[in-house]
């Protein structure tokens, strides 16, 4: 493929340390935070409904993965993992439209889905795994973990004001520190960012470890977001998220990130009875049929250069599978016929053209019972495969 250069500016980001008088019973940072509490019904209000474009990828890499564990040979993925035992296990994309009310109802449809290496899969990223709302007490991981703007936050939570700056609209957006009051609570560390006048969450940037939130597998989860303005609807609304982690149990140790995209959005003031039913996902027929334009055109975060070397390699990879000489060869050893399975049984298959014979032999298919005695039988059954249907 044909190199692109991408030239990227660096907007400086200036923090404006306004004169403060130093006293310890009067910390800006804790009435920044009060004052968030204080209106952020008003502001999770403001987003209680909306309709939008949404975009997700997901990414899975192992690291050192060992050859072996606890006696069991760990040989699954040898073909996606380099000489140091290390790759991309799993990389997936959607693109769909979302419909959401607070507190829980959505509903979602997949306009576009790709897997790295499986040009028939569907992936399980979707809006319902990104919904985290600081506006809520509590975001929902294995266990609940207490938000920045709680209502009870000060019992978590110690704050330090660390500056202010303005944003292009002129609007003062003040950085706060988040420090636990005790490390063993589903509690995070990091920082929040509020908007001066009407404390709206600007941007978020937290972390805590798996201890916290009792995991004993993940390490370390850290959560972005960062809000958008929209001067006609005066509305902040996220606009991207990521998530990463890592993990590890038993030598093998995983990482990871999940980044979401929201565009588009309408705010209406209610939704017609029936708008969510039942049906929570669906998908768009052929959407996981889409090509390289399609994809090409639509990601609003471009692929590194780690997930396009994944793409290129698994998509060859599968070239590989899906060709006649290698599915031959499979079946050349599968379908080998052994004098023991005139008993047994037996399967013949044309994996190239999807379709399989299979012998069910009288051993397997014997039984006895009082009143009639023996009986045996055998059968023969014939399969034809079609992903797409």
């Amino acid at each position: 493929k044909t190199p692109v250069v991408l030239e990227i500016v660096m907007v400086e980001e200036n923090f404006i340390l306004n004169e403060v008088v130093i006293n310890p019973k009067d910390n800006p940072a804790n009435e920044i935070i009060r004052n968030a509490i204080k209106n952020k019904k008003e502001n999770s209000a403001k987003t209680a409904r909306y309709t939008a474009d949404f975009y997700s990828r997901g990414i899975f890499r192992v690291k050192n993965l060992p050859k072996t564990i606890l006696g069991q040979k760990l040989d699954f993925f040898d073909e996606v993992i380099d000489s140091t035992r290390s790759g991309i296990l799993y990389l997936s994309e959607t693109v769909s439209k979302v419909t959401f009310q607070k507190p829980d109802k959505m509903k979602e449809e997949i306009l576009a889905s790709k897997v790295s290496g499986n040009d028939n899969g569907f992936s399980f990223n979707d809006a319902s795994s990104a919904n985290f709302d600081f506006y809520e007490n509590y975001l929902e991981f294995d266990t609940n973990v207490v938000s920045p703007i709680a209502d009870n936050a000060f019992n978590y939570y110690k704050y330090q004001f660390e500056g202010s700056f303005f944003t292009e609209n002129r609007q003062q957006i003040n950085k706060i520190k988040i420090i636990p009051r005790r490390e063993t609570e589903p509690v995070m560390s990091g920082y929040i960012y509020i908007v001066d006048d009407t404390y709206a969450i600007y941007a978020v940037d937290v972390s805590f470890t798996g201890k916290q939130i009792q995991n004993p597998a993940l390490n370390t989860l850290t959560l972005k977001q960062n809000f958008s303005y929209n001067s006609t609807s005066r509305i902040w609304a996220k606009n991207t998220q990521t998530l990463d982690f890592d993990a590890g149990m038993l030598g093998v140790n995983i990482s990871g990130r999940f980044t979401y995209v929201f565009s588009n959005f309408a705010f209406p003031e209610k939704f017609e009875k029936k708008t969510f039913t039942a049906e929570v996902i669906r998908f768009e027929e052929n959407a996981n049929k889409k090509d390289d334009v399609f994809w090409n055109t639509i990601r609003p975060v471009p692929l590194t250069s780690e997930e396009t070397t994944d793409y290129i390699k698994k998509d060859a990879l599968q070239e590989k599978k899906k060709s006649k000489v290698y599915l031959d060869s499979i079946d050349a050893k599968k379908n080998k016929f052994r004098l023991m399975d005139v008993l047994n049984g037996y399967s013949y298959s044309n994996s190239y053209k999807k379709w399989s014979i299979n012998y069910n032999g009288p051993l397997l298919n014997t039984s006895f019972n009082t009143v009639q005695g023996y009986n045996t039988s055998i059968g023969l059954s014939y399969f034809k495969r079609n992903e797409d249907k």
